[in-house]
């Protein structure tokens, strides 16, 4: 059965138009499961920025052009570049006529895109991935002691200095030290790239995108300081290289904690606590379900979180660098017994 983005339209059916990071992912194959086991049909448009942030302005123009009957968001930087914060004057998107659905954003309430998670304000709801902060630095903790914790982010994306600061703050508490290294930014290479950071309203448009040929050195330096674990937060810049990150992380013995189910699932983190990420996809389709079908007010409904998180070791990186987990893990910890698809 083809997936939500390739299904022919069918005349007299609402339109939700999507716009993506990477294409579909498990998230969406979750929203598809949901709406096939309710029997329902919507036609749906899927705009990817293929991992390019600077796209999300142009796409926000074509859902516009579209004029769906709701607009999906998949992630930080694209929620804001289609609705803004609860603080502006007028969002981008004219979300007071059309209903957004966000997903995957870390920090809706830091990130200004609601003000709590009872309701928006405003015609849009949505749901977030993200266990707590505190949850995964206990977990972390659990599999091993440590006094040092590295972690890389990226400078441009709003959810990832908020987790920073969060996870800085939660490591002084309890007296861990946190290595936390900005990827450098490269200088801009023509002024297109100017123009559509310009369209976006941002305001340091002479700034370029993260670096990511600094990343061995990077790592490099923080093997120098003698990081316990490599942090993997909710980072599109980080997720995307996390084959490079992970990997120079354990060329120097250094195992990688991740709060998200790609570098685990389908990478070399060894361990993690992660909101899966099909189960937020069916969370998403009932929300579609409640908004298009049920006419609840999106402005009235709660974001949605996830109350079940899933432990998860990769036995093969265990194996690979020697650090094992504690035996009272292996009890209700998934286990990854091979190698990463």
């Amino acid at each position: 059965m083809p997936d939500l983005c390739e299904r022919p339209h069918i005349d007299g059916v609402p339109h939700i138009v999507m716009i993506l990071w990477r294409g579909p992912t498990t998230v969406e194959q979750g929203l598809q499961a949901y709406l096939d086991s309710r029997d329902l049909t919507f036609n749906v448009t899927c705009l990817s920025a293929d991992r390019d942030s600077s796209r999300f302005a142009q796409l926000v123009e074509q859902a516009k052009e579209l004029e769906p009957d709701l607009l999906y968001t998949w992630g930080t930087s694209a929620t804001l570049a289609a609705v803004g914060t609860y603080e502006e004057d007028a969002a981008v998107f004219p979300v007071s006529q059309t209903p957004v659905l966000f997903t995957m954003v870390s920090y809706p309430v830091q990130s200004k895109i609601v003000p709590n998670f009872d309701g928006s304000g405003r015609n849009l709801t949505g749901s977030s991935h993200t266990v707590p902060l505190e949850s995964q630095l206990k977990a972390m903790l659990a599999y091993r002691d440590v006094t040092r914790i590295g972690m890389i982010f990226n400078p441009r994306e709003d959810n990832s200095v908020l987790n920073m600061h969060e996870m800085r703050a939660l490591t002084e508490e309890i007296g861990i030290e946190l290595v936390a290294i900005s990827v450098p930014l490269k200088e801009r290479q023509d002024e297109s790239d100017t123009e559509v950071e310009a369209d976006r309203g941002d305001e340091e448009v002479s700034e370029g995108q993260p670096d990511p040929s600094t990343l061995p050195e990077l790592i490099a330096l923080m093997a120098a300081q003698d990081v316990q674990f490599l942090y993997i937060g909710p980072d599109n810049f980080v997720g995307t290289n996390q084959e490079t990150i992970i990997g120079e992380a354990l060329s120097y013995g250094i195992p990688s904690f991740t709060g998200t189910e790609l570098e685990i699932l389908d990478g070399d983190a060894l361990v993690g606590l992660v909101t899966p990420y099909y189960n937020l996809g069916l969370l998403n389709g009932s929300l579609i379900e409640r908004i298009l079908l049920d006419g609840e007010a999106p402005e009235t409904i709660p974001i949605g979180t996830l109350a079940r998180f899933t432990y998860i070791v990769r036995m093969n990186v265990a194996l690979r660098i020697g650090v094992f987990p504690p035996l009272d893990i292996l009890e209700f910890a998934r286990i990854l017994e091979g190698e990463s698809e």
